[in-house]
């Protein structure tokens, strides 16, 4: 429930940042904000039935601990009945959301950047490349390298890769974060075990938004020339700038 209430917070934060008109003028970060709120407000309509759902559960329990009335006994039974399989229903459906399978064919980014370690961290990031490679061919999902910084020896500085496939980002989601190896490194001459490190990221790819911004929010600004260059320099237009 904790971490619910966290998402909650997180959710009336965003709704406020989004109200500013003054995120307008800076787009990607608008737009990521505004998945976000959508995806946040999804758990939070859901945790809010959750919460309800609770209450009536807790008020039955209540007329069946308290009250000797046959007929309202038989009510609170029913009423009971049917608000655990509405919370189990609920706790499902939270479930799902929160650990990322609304997407289940979304397009995930991952980026897998060489740590410390040198050239030892960047043939490190390699070997986890090739490994994620045998995974996506495991579970059928198509990958495509976006982009990518090999080194000398066969390593990598950095892959960005783009995979795509049923349950892509609930199959890879918690792969982000730094990974560690110890190992003798083909790099070490004298035998002795190195640690080196690489970082993954996984993200869900940016959806195209379409984004209506009213006129009365925008300030046009009209440039003109200024100096010596003839009569018409300070006349002419040079440059427009949108705010």
């Amino acid at each position: 429930m904790e971490s619910l209430e966290q998402i909650r917070r997180r959710y009336e934060q965003l709704q406020k940042e989004l109200s500013n008109p003054d995120l307008l003028r800076d787009r990607v970060s608008y737009e990521a904000k505004a998945r976000e709120a959508g995806r946040l407000g999804k758990i939070v309509t859901l945790y809010d039935a959750l919460l309800h759902v609770e209450e009536r559960i807790r008020q039955a329990e209540e007329v069946l601990r308290d009250e000797a009335d046959a007929e309202l006994r038989k009510l609170a039974e029913e009423e009971l009945a049917g608000a655990k399989k509405e919370r189990n229903r609920l706790q499902d459906e939270l479930a799902r959301l929160l650990d990322g399978e609304e997407k289940p064919t979304a397009r995930v980014i991952m980026e897998i950047r060489a740590g410390t370690g040198g050239e030892e961290a960047a043939l490190f990031a390699a070997d986890l490349m090739r490994m994620y490679l045998k995974f996506f061919q495991k579970h059928n999902l198509k990958h495509e390298i976006l982009d990518s910084t090999p080194t000398e020896l066969g390593g990598f500085k950095e892959v960005i890769l783009a995979v795509e496939g049923r349950d892509a980002w609930r199959l890879l989601h918690n792969e982000a974060g730094t990974h560690r190896v110890q190992r003798v490194p083909v790099t070490e001459s004298q035998g002795r075990i190195h640690t080196s490190a690489a970082t993954v990221a996984v993200l869900p790819e940016p959806e195209d938004v379409e984004l209506h911004i009213p006129d009365e929010d925008l300030r046009i600004e009209r440039i003109k020339g200024g100096g010596p260059g003839g009569q018409s320099i300070n006349k002419t237009s040079s440059a427009v700038r949108v705010t």
